[in-house]
């Protein structure tokens, strides 16, 4: 009989963000087990979808997802017998799987913490609630270091593994070192928020002779918009706006260095997908970075809040035939080894579903 998981996420298709992804790509990995998935019902999506070995509930919006989302897994679980409840992120999902973790609590309780923005400065509300969640699990994996000792000290009795985000390492493999062909661009993958600190690179480019393309967009479009205009870099700085997974990698090979300045960072998948592209990259010492990023071996390190250092990088990468060559050889290497999604979910299989129990 097939294993059945019961999975609880805020947000699933048509929204992808890095948790909703990182959902896909390790669900249809794993076709030896069934999941159900329970989630908020966004714009016009369909309330019920199968998909092979997926089931998609959509339920309420996400204020209303945790009892919703509740009521609905109490009466899949009436059905089915589960391996395990899965959160992804310690969210409005989450609180649907810790409450029937309550009803139900012979069925083990698995949180997965994606979460990319600095935790302590977040409201008192979110905490009390991913607190809440997080002490009920008894399995707590993070995509990096950094939020697995944040779990450790919300609950040190879970246990708790580190199971990184993934790159399709053959998607973005378009990896060479003909360096001739790449345009003078810096190019960046970042949702437009604070957090990722996108002001910080556009004010590093005042003093570069480079072009900077910006893929994504966010609560901070028109302000970093203006912000270009107003250091006279708008002509040298282009806003592509959100694309298709799918062809972040033809924007990448058009670039000799990826970076993000981020504030806070969970893991920073799009670093990692650069990586997966041949391409150097320039990040921040927070959060999970520092798990894949090390400095002149993997990539660069400047300190955040720093314009002039993001730029000297920069320049760095740029005019060191040999130190790029060498960190686009370094991160294809690790990304391969470490970081593909096919032994990311594997290691889902073998450390949270194939000895949990029914």
């Amino acid at each position: 009989m097939k294993q059945r998981v019961l999975i609880f996420t805020t947000a699933y298709k048509p929204l992808i963000g890095g948790a909703e992804l990182a959902l896909e790509e390790v669900t249809k990995r794993l076709p030896e087990v069934f999941f159900d998935i329970i989630t908020a019902r966004f714009s016009d999506a369909p309330v019920y979808e199968n998909r092979d070995n997926v089931a998609i509930y959509r339920v309420g919006s996400k204020w209303s997802l945790p009892l919703l989302g509740a009521i609905a897994g109490l009466k899949l679980a009436q059905k089915h017998s589960y391996a395990a409840f899965h959160a992804f992120q310690a969210s409005y999902g989450a609180m649907a799987g810790a409450l029937l973790s309550l009803i139900k609590p012979a069925v083990p309780f698995i949180v997965t913490l994606q979460e990319g923005k600095n935790l302590p400065l977040q409201n008192i509300f979110i905490k009390i609630a991913r607190n809440l969640i997080l002490k009920r699990a008894s399995k707590i994996t993070a995509i990096s270091e950094y939020l697995a000792n944040f779990a450790k000290k919300v609950n040190s009795r879970a246990e708790i593994i580190v199971i990184p985000n993934g790159v399709n390492v053959a998607k973005f493999s378009i990896f060479n070192f003909q360096f001739s062909k790449k345009q003078k661009t810096v190019i960046t993958i970042s949702r437009l928020v604070p957090k990722n600190g996108i002001d910080i690179l556009i004010k590093a480019m005042k003093n570069l002779p480079y072009r900077l393309v910006i893929v994504g967009d966010g609560i901070e479009r028109q302000k970093l918009i203006n912000l270009a205009r107003n250091l006279g870099v708008a002509d040298r700085v282009d806003f592509i706006g959100p694309v298709p997974n799918k062809i972040i990698c033809d924007y990448l090979q058009c670039a000799f260095v990826f970076t993000r300045p981020s504030r806070s960072e969970g893991l920073g998948t799009a670093f990692l997908e650069a990586m997966a592209a041949g391409v150097p990259v320039i990040g921040t010492p927070v959060g999970g970075i520092p798990d894949f990023l090390k400095h002149e071996e993997t990539g660069l390190l400047v300190p955040t809040e720093n314009p002039e250092e993001l730029a000297k990088a920069i320049t760095r990468i740029y005019d060191d035939s040999i130190l790029r060559e060498k960190l686009a050889a370094n991160g294809f290497a690790l990304v391969k080894e470490k970081y593909d999604w096919d032994k990311i979910a594997k290691q889902y299989y073998e450390t949270l579903y194939r000895h949990s129990g029914i």
